[in-house]
Order: structure tokens, then sequence, then C-alpha cells
């Protein structure tokens, strides 16, 4: 989901729970869902 100034939302795995994050649209992390919806 695009916030707009290249912020995306993602959740990310953390400690076996779910973690909602705000991190740059180009970042890329190997244990976060992209949550890409149009």
């Amino acid at each position: 989901m695009n916030l707009g100034d290249g912020l995306k939302l993602e959740t990310e795995l953390l400690d076996g729970k779910t973690k909602l994050i705000l991190s740059p649209y180009e970042h890329k992390s190997k244990i976060s869902v992209k949550a890409d919806l149009l």
C-alpha cells in the first residue's frame, strides 16, 4: 500500500508477532511481507 512520499505499509514478523512498520519504499526486508494494494 503506497502511502506517498516513497513510503509503504509493511508487515514484519517480530518475536512471532506481526508488527506493522513504515519503511522507505525501496527498503527490502527478507522477513517483511509487502502489502501492495492498488
